[in-house]
C-alpha cells in the first residue's frame, strides 16, 4: 500500500523553459547550507545549463532566488552532442561545483564564474556524486566507479561492483555513498534482466544487502539517496506497467541501519508521473524531486511525508491481527471492544480508530504507541514510522521536543489533576481538558505564566511524583541533566576576552 504524495512548499522552473521548447531537468544538488543546484540540457538544441537557487535559511518556506545561470555551447563527442549534464556540490562553502558532460568533468568556481580545471574521462559519464574531497562517478553500461580527488581531478582508485555475470552489461543509474557505504540504484542486462537498489562495501564494491522492490514484478529504481542525520534511504521507482496509458511512480522510504541488519521499507508514497530524481537535505526537513517529463523541481517539507494520516494508513496495512490483540490488552481496551475489533472486516483499521478516541493517538501523541511495540516487540517497520513521524514533526529546539514528547503521557485527566494542583482556573482548566491535545496545551500555559522554561522544569517534579507518572517523571529527569550539563558547559566557556568582557553562549541556544 502507498499513500498520496504532499503537496510541494514551491516549484522552481527557470524563464528559458518557458520561452524554448526542449529543455530538460538532468540533475540535482543540495549544498550544506540547503541551496539547489540543477542542471540539465535542451535537446533540440543540444545545450546544456547549470542554474542554483539560494536558499535564504533551512527553515525558510520562502521560494529560493536564482543567484546563479550559465548557458554552455554543443558539446561534441565522436560526431554526437551531448546536453545531459550532471552537477553536485563540492566542500561546503557552495563556491565549487563539479560538473560532467559526457566524458568531460570539470570542476567550477561559481563565485568568479571560472574553470578551475578539468579532464577527461575513460568512458561517458551517467551519475555524479561528491562525498568530502572525493568524486564518484558512473558510467553507461560499466559496473565500475571511478573516484577522482580535488581540486586536481586526479584518478585515486577504481571500484568494481560485484555479484553480476562477466556478461552482464551493468549501469548504476544512481548512486551516492555514506556511512562508509555505496547506496546503488543499478541496471543490468544478463540472465536475470533486472533493475535493484543495492547497498555495497564502498572499497571492495561487494554487495551488503539489497533494498526490497515495492509490490510487484515490473518495478525499476532510477535514483537513491541518503540522510544519515535521519537514518534513512530513499529510492524513486517506476512500474514499467501501464495503467491509464500511465505508468506509476514511487518513493520508497527504508530504515538506514548497520550493515549486518536487514534494511526494510517503512513508507511508500505515490508521486506524479515522470519524477525520477530525489534529494534529502543533510539535516533531513527538505525533500527535492525533479520531473525528466516536465522540467519541474519541487521542494518539499519532510514532516509532509509523514504526516499523522501517513502514520496511521501505514500502521493499517503493516499490523497483523495477533498484534492488534496484543496492542488492545497493552491499553486494556474491554474485551467486548476487543473482540468485535478482531472479529471485523478491516481490525487494524478498527483498533487504530479505538486507541484514537481513548487518546492514544493523537497529531502530538504517538509515543505511547511507539513504546507498546518496544515492549511487546511488535513489527520494528512500525516502530521505526513512528519514530521517524516523530523526528521530522517536532525539529524545533530541545525544549520544543522535550514538550512535545512529554504531552504524550498527559491524558485530560492527568491534565486536570494537575491543573488543581498548579491552582488553574476551572475555566481554564476546562479549556485544556477539552483541547484536542491537551497534555501539550497544558505545558504551554506552564510556559506562558512561567512555571516552566527552557533552563528550568523542576516544577514537574513533585506532581508527577504524588500522581505517580513514573515515564512522565523519567522524561523530566532526562530533560532537567540535558540542561545542567549546557548550564555546566555555558560557565566554563565564559573567557575573559582581550577587552576584558565576557563572551558566553546563550543558554536558549543550547536547549
Amino acid at each position: 500500500m502507498a499513500t498520496k504524495g504532499p503537496e510541494p512548499l514551491f516549484c522552481l522552473q527557470h524563464s528559458r523553459f518557458a520561452t524554448q521548447d526542449g529543455w530538460k531537468v538532468y540533475d540535482l544538488s543540495l549544498s550544506f547550507s540547503g541551496n539547489i543546484a540543477v542542471s540539465g540540457g535542451n535537446e533540440n538544441t543540444r545545450r546544456s545549463f547549470i542554474n542554483i537557487y539560494h536558499v535564504k535559511n533551512s527553515d525558510s518556506r520562502d521560494k529560493p532566488k536564482i543567484i546563479y545561470s550559465k548557458e554552455f555551447e554543443v558539446y561534441l563527442s565522436e560526431g554526437r552532442n551531448y546536453w545531459a549534464r550532471l552537477v553536485s556540490f563540492v566542500g561546503s562553502d557552495d563556491s565549487q561545483l563539479a560538473s560532467c558532460l559526457c566524458n568531460k568533468l570539470e570542476l567550477f568556481d561559481v563565485s568568479k564564474d571560472e574553470v578551475l580545471r578539468s579532464c577527461f574521462l575513460n568512458g561517458r559519464a551517467h551519475c555524479l556524486f561528491v562525498g568530502g574531497k572525493e568524486i564518484f562517478i558512473s558510467f553507461f553500461q560499466s559496473n565500475t566507479i571511478a573516484v577522482y580527488g580535488t581540486p586536481n581531478l586526479n584518478v585515486i582508485k577504481s571500484i568494481v561492483l560485484q555479484g553480476f555475470g562477466i556478461e552482464d552489461v551493468c549501469w548504476p543509474c544512481g548512486i551516492t555513498v555514506a556511512t562508509g557505504r555505496f547506496f546503488v540504484c543499478v541496471g543490468y542486462d544478463g540472465a536475470d534482466s533486472n533493475f535493484k537498489s543495492l547497498i555495497l562495501e564502498e572499497n571492495s564494491g561487494k554487495v551488503v544487502s539489497e533494498l526490497t522492490k515495492p509490490t510487484g514484478t515490473n518495478w525499476y529504481a532510477e535514483c537513491i539517496d541518503v540522510c544519515a542525520s535521519l537514518g534513512v534511504v530513499a529510492v524513486v521507482w517506476y512500474d514499467s506497467y501501464y495503467i491509464n496509458n500511465k505508468m506509476r511512480f514511487q518513493v520508497v522510504f527504508y530504515s538506514l541501519l548497520d550493515e549486518n541488519d536487514s534494511n526494510f521499507s517503512f513508507l511508500k508514497v505515490d508521486v506524479e508521473f515522470g519524477v525520477l530524481g530525489i534529494r534529502i537535505s543533510d539535516r533531513g526537513d527538505k525533500v527535492i524531486t525533479w520531473n525528466k517529463v516536465t522540467s519541474e523541481v519541487k521542494v518539499f517539507d519532510m514532516a509532509d511525508f509523514f504526516t499523522y494520516n501517513h502514520v496511521k494508513e501505514n500502521l493499517a496495512s503493516q499490523l497483523q491481527t495477533e498484534e492488534c490483540s496484543k496492542l488492545a490488552d497493552f491499553f486494556a481496551l474491554p474485551k467486548d471492544q476487543t473482540n468485535a475489533i478482531l472479529q471485523s472486516v478491516r481490525p487494524t483499521e478498527k483498533l487504530l480508530l479505538a486507541l484514537e478516541n481513548e487518546g492514544v493517538i493523537q497529531p502530538h501523541n504517538v509515543e505511547r504507541l511507539a513504546e507498546a511495540f518496544t515492549e511487546l516487540g511488535i513489527n520494528l517497520s512500525c516502530y521505526t514510522l513512528i519514530d521517524f513521524f516523530q523526528k521530522t514533526r517536532f525539529r524545533g529546539t530541545l525544549y520544543d521536543r522535550f514538550l512535545a514528547t512529554l504531552s504524550a503521557h498527559l491524558t485530560s485527566s492527568i491534565v486536570a489533576g494537575l491543573c488543581e494542583y498548579f491552582d488553574i482556573s476551572e475555566e481554564k482548566t476546562s479549556c485544556l481538558t477539552s483541547s484536542k491535545d491537551p497534555g501539550l496545551s497544558f505545558l504551554l500555559t506552564l510556559d506562558e505564566i512561567n512555571v516552566i522554561k527552557p533552563s528550568a522544569v523542576t516544577a514537574l517534579e513533585q506532581p508527577f511524583t504524588e500522581l505517580k507518572l513514573v515515564q512522565a517523571l523519567a522524561k523530566v529527569y532526562e530533560y532537567q541533566s540535558t540542561v545542567e550539563d549546557a548550564i555546566n558547559q555555558l560557565q566554563t566557556s565564559c573567557e575573559e576576552t582581550e577587552e576584558g568582557k565576557p563572551t558566553c553562549v546563550i543558554i536558549s541556544d543550547l536547549v
